[in-house]
């Protein structure tokens, strides 16, 4: 059996500039410290930048080649149809005007994507979710949460660690600033800590103090105006030593229509973010992208390992675990 899962691309900009391998020489203890992993071997994935040598998004990916799964970066599907071989097989159409033939298909894209993907495919599927293809792109018109991502350096500890979210996340634009002070031994000196940012591009709110929107400035400008505003509540924050803009992202929100089903009415194609419906968690987190990919593999296969609790069973073998 052949699956598809097709994926936005986890970018990661110009971080990687800052971000350090594993150091060499590190004992089996200190390799999994530094890469997240504690001694029973479980990723606390935060404790590193997920693009760090052994963060994330490297861990998951051998751990996705060792289960045999070809990953294709770059690669454009325009559309999904029915194979010729018959109704229990799926097509997948490329920009390249190649093809390629699965079993089933997992959209784990945000809705920009699917406002691409799912009108331009054949009549069972792009009408498949309960919308017929206009319903369907006001639907994912309005479902999205685009979002400007930025990276301040710092070259010194910051002397008083951020709230959560930032001193302003409750005014003005309402931006998230987190600072990762774990990070450091993972930066390339002079930065010694980071702290990272998030800002809504799609909203009417004002600058408190400028009363504008983020519409009229450029990344490079909010990026200054947002530690402008933290400075101007503590005094004693620093300067950034380098300012990364790590650009748009898009997310799912869940508002006006609700969700949609998580498997198209007579084809094996699944949504598998937050926009079917079955993840709790804040919309733009990890966390709510791994509980609503397991939610649809479970609706593909009910056997699969369930989110946050699986059924008990022998203790699955990682190639990371030493």
């Amino acid at each position: 059996m052949r699956l598809a899962l097709a994926n936005a691309c986890i970018g990661t900009g110009k971080t990687t500039d800052h971000v350090l391998p594993s150091p060499p020489g590190a004992t089996s203890a200190q390799a999994r410290e530094y890469d997240g992993l504690n001694e029973d071997g479980v990723l606390h994935w935060n404790t590193q930048p997920p693009n760090a040598t052994n963060g994330f998004i490297p861990i998951w990916q051998a751990a996705l080649e060792a289960a045999g799964v070809e990953i294709a970066l770059g690669t454009h599907v325009d559309s999904i149809h029915r194979h010729t071989d018959g109704p229990d097989r799926l097509e997948l159409r490329m920009g390249d005007g190649r093809s390629e033939s699965t079993d089933a298909a997992f959209l784990a894209i945000p809705p920009p994507g699917l406002a691409q993907l799912l009108p331009a495919s054949c009549d069972t599927i792009a009408e498949g979710f309960g919308h017929n293809r206009e319903s369907l792109r006001t639907m994912l018109r309005d479902s999205v949460y685009e979002h400007l991502g930025m990276v301040w350096h710092f070259d010194s500890p910051l002397p008083t660690d951020l709230p959560l979210g930032g001193h302003n996340v409750r005014r003005g634009w309402h931006p998230i600033l987190v600072q990762h002070a774990q990070y450091r031994p993972h930066l390339r000196r002079p930065a010694t800590t980071v702290v990272l940012g998030s800002i809504s591009l799609a909203t009417d709110f004002r600058h408190h103090r400028l009363g504008t929107g983020t519409a009229d400035h450029t990344p490079e400008e909010l990026a200054r105006i947002l530690w402008e505003d933290e400075r101007l509540v503590d005094p004693t924050l620093p300067e950034p030593a380098d300012t990364v803009i790590t650009g748009d992202s898009s997310a799912t929100q869940i508002v006006h229509h609700g969700p949609l089903p998580i498997r198209a009415q007579s084809d094996e194609v699944y949504i598998s973010t937050n926009l079917n419906g079955h993840a709790p968690y804040f919309t733009a987190s990890l966390e709510s992208a791994i509980q609503s990919g397991a939610a649809a593999a479970a609706a593909f296969d009910p056997g699969v390992e369930r989110l946050p609790v699986g059924p008990a069973g022998p203790e699955p073998q990682h190639p990371w675990r030493g």
